[in-house]
């Protein structure tokens, strides 16, 4: 039976069924199947390209429209564990409640369950008691279905998580302090101390957006790219006559007092969200929250 279902008509009959995603007894029962033709089918709709293995006995409906479900991840973190439902700050950001676009797609359920990669998605299980799993419910997005927190949820996962935050930097009358202590060489040359310019901050930091154009030839053509630059880097502003931040400190300050003084001076806001990464990520520790803090007392006035 299996050898006889060519795999465009499988596939077809999948997307009439509205099974974009799918297991392989699901697939044996839709088919009459057995459980050993049934795998057999699902690597033969493989190879064809027409369905993907997001994990063991878990597969996805790629079909002549891959990018409908590949482009959807809560769609995807949906059917990856039952019961659950997309949560915490990847709910916040379904409803536009912050900007900041989640690198992990976060899924409440009651059961315990391993983190799954798949392509480009992360997905992270929380597990959450039977008496707190509510607040949820079923959503379009994309033409699919999504179980996701309701916004009510949404906003009290938030506010839960704000309270667990015990780092916090006092934001008031920062941008002034910075400013009357631009000039300051010896607060920046100690600040820059241990720094080793090496960009992770930068490249990390979900505000910045310095890049560089290089015109490179690719099989004999002249071709023009754009790629991420860092301001920590010595010939980042490197031009014909001179390089105005050659020294590090300069550009150690660039780097502060373009979050917490330009940012704010230009638009009303600083340029921080408080993720953590140049911290967590930076291989000598050197830590921001510290330099806000360490600004001389002499620069309050």
């Amino acid at each position: 039976m299996a050898e006889k279902l060519s795999p465009i008509s499988v596939a077809r009959q999948l997307h009439r069924h509205d099974l974009f995603y799918f297991t392989a007894p699901l697939l044996a029962d839709l088919f009459h199947l057995d459980r050993r033709p049934a795998y057999r089918l699902i690597a033969r709709l493989k190879e064809e390209g027409l369905v993907d293995k997001v994990e063991k006995g878990k597969y996805l409906l790629l079909g002549l429209e891959p990018e409908r479900v590949l482009a959807n991840p809560l769609f995807i973190a949906s059917h990856l564990v039952a019961p659950a439902y997309v949560s915490y700050w990847s709910a916040l950001h379904y409803y536009s409640f912050t900007e900041q676009v989640p690198l992990t797609v976060l899924v409440a359920t009651t059961k315990k369950k391993r983190p799954v990669t798949y392509r480009d998605f992360r997905f992270r299980f929380v597990t959450v008691k039977p008496d707190k799993f509510f607040g949820y419910r079923r959503e379009m997005l994309g033409d699919l279905p999504v179980v996701v927190a309701d916004e009510a949820k949404a906003v009290e996962a938030k506010k839960a998580a704000l309270a667990g935050i015990s780092r916090k930097i006092d934001t008031e009358g920062l941008k002034d302090r910075l400013l009357s202590c631009f000039e300051d060489r010896e607060f920046w040359e100690k600040t820059a101390a241990k720094c080793l310019s090496c960009g992770v901050c930068t490249f990390f930091c979900p505000t910045c957006y310095c890049f560089d154009i290089n015109d490179e030839m690719v099989r004999e053509e002249g071709a023009r790219f754009r790629s991420w630059d860092s301001c920590a880097f010595s010939v980042y502003t490197q031009m014909p006559m001179e390089n105005p931040r050659l020294e590090k400190w300069r550009r150690v300050r660039q780097k502060v007092c373009h979050k917490f003084e330009f940012y704010p001076m230009n638009f009303g806001v600083i340029g921080c969200v408080g993720c953590g990464r140049c911290i967590r990520l930076c291989p000598v520790n050197w830590d921001i929250t510290r330099v806000l803090d360490s600004v001389p007392a002499a620069a309050q006035s």
